[in-house]
């Protein structure tokens, strides 16, 4: 009946178009499923982080240049808020012009914690940064977990502040 009011030519056209389509929509459908990958979920988190002393500390001068690389490793860490758990922290520091009044530093951070978050349980790797904290890797329910934020001093050495988002990967 729905053919009745095509010409031969138009029915063979409809086809035409009918195959077509369907061709678009098997193609667009991996595309939809790459921007519902995209579509994630992010999950604001924000709180504190304390180091307890109690790690090694090796300074070694950085050549001639005045300035002295400071290695920190087997401090313990504790996050609390948004990402909660305990576990150690290990440090990288370039102390610029040390021994001067002009003395500043570069640092990168790593922190390994036994963590929970919302049901789940695992471990988190988290380095910071220059300010900014990054996931860098998680096992358990934490496998697929990603994020990152700002980390700022509240009393340096010992208290931090962060704030940032999360994610899971579907």
């Amino acid at each position: 009946m729905f053919f009745r009011f095509f010409s031969p030519l138009r029915a063979g056209q409809f086809l035409v178009i009918a195959v077509f389509l369907l061709a678009v929509a098997m193609l667009t459908l991996p595309m939809s499923m790459a921007c519902a990958k995209n579509n994630l979920k992010f999950i604001d988190v924000s709180g504190q982080t304390i180091i307890y002393g109690g790690g090694d500390l090796v300074f070694t001068p950085a050549g001639d240049s005045g300035n002295v690389i400071l290695v920190v490793s087997g401090n313990s860490v504790e996050w609390t808020g948004g990402i909660a758990g305990t576990g150690s922290a290990d440090g990288h520091f370039l102390l610029h012009d040390y021994g001067t009044p002009d003395t500043w530093m570069t640092m990168t951070n790593v922190h390994t914690l036994d963590a929970e978050f919302g049901g789940k349980s695992g471990t988190l790797t988290i380095m910071s940064n220059h300010g900014f904290w990054t996931i860098i890797s998680g096992t358990g329910g934490f496998a697929n977990c990603h994020g990152q934020g700002k980390i700022w001093a509240i009393m340096a050495p010992v208290l931090w502040g962060y704030e940032g988002t999360i994610h899971f990967d579907p």
